[in-house]
């Protein structure tokens, strides 16, 4: 019964949440302050229950900046799955396990969420989704050191959930294509 009076009261919380980010240019949002959006999760599940693919992606940047991020640990493979679809959540596991054993660089060169190693982040917006079906795009702007980047999230409806299958980089690389070294569809 508690279950349900929080997931009742935390989708009354998204519902009045409006949009999540509306500023002028010249404010300024961190990637932190964008990603507010509760995530809904039942104790016995091992995913988030999120409502939008936005809520997805505002959560995955959420614990990046919380440093809980799914990404360069070999610890909690569940917290890779939380995000990911299988293929994509094997392929980020496998490269923080080589990183792990060996200490060298293995496919991920540079921080996924932001697709670089060095970051200066401002103007951060996370998009409304594009939904067809039980695929979703989102799309994230923000600038680095004042260069405009622009990422499409795709994500999968899997039983209910929605999970990342792949980030397409506005350089026409993608986070799929680097750690497999196959290329998936461009959006």
């Amino acid at each position: 019964m508690y279950q349900l009076y929080t997931i009742t009261v935390l989708m009354s919380f998204i519902s009045l949440s409006g949009c999540y980010q509306n500023q002028s240019k010249d404010q300024t949002s961190s990637p932190v302050a964008a990603a507010t959006v509760p995530i809904v999760q039942a104790s016995s599940l091992s995913k988030p229950v999120a409502e939008t693919p936005e809520a997805v992606v505002q959560a995955l940047y959420k614990a990046h900046n919380d440093k809980k991020s799914p990404f360069f640990q070999a610890k909690d493979r569940a917290l890779v799955n939380k995000f990911f679809v299988e293929e994509m959540a094997d392929l980020i596991w496998d490269d923080a396990v080589i990183v792990a054993k060996t200490g060298e660089i293995a496919f991920m060169e540079a921080d996924p969420l932001y697709n670089a190693q060095d970051m200066d982040i401002q103007d951060f917006v996370i998009h409304p989704a594009e939904i067809s079906d039980d695929q979703a795009e989102v799309l994230v702007t923000f600038t680095n050191f004042g260069e405009k980047q622009e990422f499409t999230f795709l994500l999968d409806k899997e039983n209910g959930t929605w999970l990342i299958s792949d980030i397409f980089y506005g350089d026409g690389s993608q986070l799929f294509q680097l750690l497999s070294g196959r290329a998936e569809e461009t959006p």
